[in-house]
């Protein structure tokens, strides 16, 4: 450190002060401020063997510098005085441009003798060693040593000492603003993070309302069968399973529900495709008139895919259900699941959903995936395909449309293989 363009060597304890003012200054930003900047003055002044010693910091707004701290003989320590740059406008014109003011006879120096009979006078203090703290070019502060006795001449070890403070100092705080920052930014991005998922949670309850409704539906219509008069055993044995079963995936809706709002991922694993589709059967057969049949034509060979079942089962249900909803008094709805690759010979997973139902002119196929767009009116919430959709990128995987107008509908979901 030099302050007049040679180096200057510091006293072995100011040195040492000096190492301890560096690590106070990176302390973790859990650190209380207010303890370190009380410590900062403490060891300032025993540093340079005076009784009082202070940081300021500019107020741009009431172009003045406030006292964060003020220790006094080791002990007091004081906050919060402020001094107006129109009340003192050589000190401030001063520390704009010094590297320290070395005002020995405090009384009389130009850039101090302001102070001397409201402040310097009544507390006794007779020289004054004061060190602009710099951030970006531009004085934001300043540390202040004030020696109560008689007059004391200031040493270039002095000097050296009370500008690498002030460097110390500038450094502390540009850490602080950095961390503050930091700090800010993690407030926002959690806070984004946040409503992002609240809307994600309020998505979620519609598509599972939706899903609990058609599965709602299959429980009152079973139901309905079973409280007729003279219904024979074996069928009441098959509807209360079909009732039971509807309730368990009701349940695991639910469930699902509960967990993204707990932050839980659903439970991914390898599945087979046919046996999820001839689990679902019954519960399929029952959602749809007794007009529509319902063909599901699958492999003897497994077809595993990478998936959590409340996905595919909602992606199944629905499909289904927006095919029943399309036809019109008799049809067919045909599942089928096969093994294909692509042109690149990855292997993968198709299922295909089709029915002979009213078909989708182009209008209606470029909304068909968007949430809420539905052409069934009031009987519609306008999620079943877009669930599917967001199901199907999720698991990896995509699912297509091909429809005409009076020729029927295909959805073909295509899974990444898995074995």
């Amino acid at each position: 450190m030099s302050t007049a363009g040679y180096p200057v060597i510091l006293e072995s304890y100011a040195q040492d002060v000096l190492v301890r003012l560096v690590h106070l200054s990176i302390a973790e930003d859990g650190t209380d401020s207010a303890n370190i900047l009380q410590r900062v003055t403490e060891l300032a002044a025993s540093g340079l063997k005076v009784a009082r010693a202070s940081i300021w910091l500019r107020d741009p707004v009431l172009d003045a510098i406030v006292c964060q701290d003020l220790c006094e003989h080791g002990l007091k320590h004081t906050q919060g005085l402020t001094l107006l740059r129109k009340d003192y406008p050589m000190y401030f014109a001063e520390l704009d441009h010094s590297v320290v003011i070395p005002a020995e006879n405090a009384h009389t120096h130009p850039a101090t003798a302001c102070f001397s009979a409201s402040y310097l006078k009544p507390l006794g203090i007779s020289s004054m060693l004061d060190a602009p703290i710099w951030r970006g070019g531009k004085a934001v502060g300043v540390l202040c040593f004030e020696h109560i006795g008689s007059a004391r001449e200031w040493s270039e070890s002095d000097r050296a000492f009370a500008a690498q403070v002030a460097l110390i100092s500038g450094l502390y705080y540009e850490r602080q603003e950095r961390i503050t920052a930091e700090r800010a930014l993690r407030e926002r991005e959690a806070a984004e993070r946040t409503n992002q998922k609240m809307e994600a949670l309020g998505r979620m309850a519609c598509v599972i309302g939706h899903d609990f409704n058609n599965l709602l539906t299959t429980m009152i219509g079973q139901t309905e069968m079973l409280l007729r008069p003279n219904v024979p055993n074996e069928q009441v044995r098959h509807r209360a399973s079909v009732v039971l079963e509807a309730a368990s995936r009701a349940g695991a809706l639910v469930k699902r529900l509960l967990n993204f709002g707990k932050g839980h991922d659903a439970t991914v694993g390898h599945y087979n495709l046919v046996d999820i589709i001839t689990a679902l059967e019954p519960v399929l057969r029952s959602a749809i008139p007794q007009g529509i049949a319902l063909e599901c034509r699958l492999p003897n060979t497994p077809m595993t895919i990478m998936a959590d079942t409340v996905s595919i089962e909602q992606i199944i249900m629905n499909l289904v259900v927006n095919a029943k909803d399309a036809i019109s008094g008799d049809g067919t709805i045909t599942i089928t699941v096969s093994r294909s690759r692509d042109s690149e010979g990855r292997g993968s997973i198709v299922m295909t959903v089709s029915d002979t139902g009213c078909g989708m002119d182009e209008a209606t196929l470029f909304s068909a995936f968007e949430p809420f767009y539905t052409t069934k009116g009031e009987r519609g919430t306008g999620l079943g395909l877009s669930t599917c959709f967001s199901n199907m990128r999720s698991l990896g995987g995509n699912i297509a449309i091909a429809s005409n107008p009076g020729h029927g509908t295909t959805c073909t979901c295509t899974f990444p293989a898995r074995g």
